[in-house]
């Protein structure tokens, strides 16, 4: 880094970094600034870095920027669905959209066969999907139920290691807006999970929650 560069409006601090190849003859630099005001958030270009005390993670400023209004958008929802994990941790999927109706959903057909590892079961992946599905319904302005269809294998043990696994079963687990604000109460008291797709901080702030 040769440089920071700040410009300061209206309590936003963005920072424009100035750099090039790290070399042996690399130094160091500290940027020091002082504001003019009270600093509500920082970023780097559109990327969120702080905001009102919270430290954005690159996870969730990454989530954050995909957001979107509308689930009947599939090149957008791949891109929300990238910046989670999703295919990350469950492999290719397809999909499909419900949005002819007073609802609006989104169902993920994960195409690998799930397993869970040993010392967990169904219930803890039933979880893993509660989670992306507050995630999923706080960027996505119009989405308002999530379903999982998934092959489910059981546990991983040795044999289904080394062997593969003896019998699968075709399922689906379905999340709609107001499970997903029951399982966020049961942590948090206050709060919809719509409200946490406000801003970079308050994302930060649900996943700090439900540990995503």
């Amino acid at each position: 880094m040769t440089g920071v560069d700040f410009e300061e409006t209206d309590g936003v601090v963005n920072l424009k970094f100035k750099g090039h190849r790290i070399g042996s003859s690399n130094r160091k630099e500290i940027a020091r600034y002082a504001s003019s005001d009270n600093i509500e958030k920082i970023t780097a270009g559109e990327i969120p870095l702080w905001e009102s005390g919270t430290a954005i993670s690159e996870f969730t400023a990454g989530v954050y920027l995909s957001k979107h209004d509308y689930v009947g958008d599939p090149s957008a929802n791949r891109v929300t669905a990238e910046a989670l994990g999703i295919y990350k941790k469950f492999g290719d999927l397809t999909n499909e959209l419900g949005t002819g109706g007073s609802e609006f959903s989104w169902t993920l057909e994960l195409s690998n066969t799930v397993c869970t590892p040993p010392g967990e079961d169904e219930d803890s992946l039933k979880e893993t999907f509660t989670k992306y599905s507050c995630a999923l319904m706080a960027v996505i302005g119009n989405l308002d139920e999530v379903t999982f269809k998934y092959r489910y294998g059981g546990e991983v043990t040795g044999s289904a290691g080394s062997g593969g696994i003896a019998k699968t079963e075709e399922k689906s687990y379905t999340v709609t807006l107001f499970d997903a604000n029951e399982y966020l109460g049961r942590m948090y008291e206050d709060g919809l999970v719509k409200d946490f797709g406000t801003s970079a901080g308050a994302l930060q702030h649900l996943f700090d929650i439900i540990g995503l």
